[in-house]
């Protein structure tokens, strides 16, 4: 929740889930999140290009390496639990950043027919990303 700069987690209950309890137990800033992903840590996609990386409601030190140009305006972050990658979207310089869990470049992936792309879902089994751009479909490999 960007208004209260908090990170809330939702019990199962018998008839669903309970309304939430404050999950952060540090005072760390998520008012600028805007994605996320979680493998057992979760990671916080901030509007400005940085991650933050929380293990147990506490936030570890993260950095991102070597991406040239750096992540200006991205609005989307995808990893799994039993992989090693985080994917990025990064529809201003329209690509999708690859970084593994240490936050090391492992490759960028653009085309000159991408004009906006808003989307993105990642198969790891076959290593294909599907990418909606401008009411079209594309699929490429990693």
């Amino acid at each position: 929740d960007r208004n209260t700069n908090q990170i809330y987690k939702h019990n199962k209950t018998l008839s669903g889930y309970d309304k939430g309890s404050s999950w952060l137990k540090d005072n760390s800033n998520v008012s600028q999140g805007i994605s996320f992903a979680i493998d057992g840590d979760l990671y916080l996609l901030n509007e400005h290009g940085s991650i933050q990386k929380f293990t147990s409601g506490r936030e570890q030190t993260f950095e991102i390496k070597n991406i040239e140009p750096i992540l200006s305006e991205p609005t989307a972050i995808w990893t799994y639990t039993d992989i090693n990658e985080i994917f990025i979207l990064d529809p201003k310089e329209k690509r999708i950043v690859i970084i593994d869990k240490t936050g090391k470049l492992i490759k960028q992936i653009t085309t000159n027919e991408w004009k906006n792309p808003d989307s993105m879902v990642i198969i790891p089994e076959d290593q294909s990303i599907y990418v909606i751009d401008s009411d079209n479909l594309y699929k490429v490999q990693y």
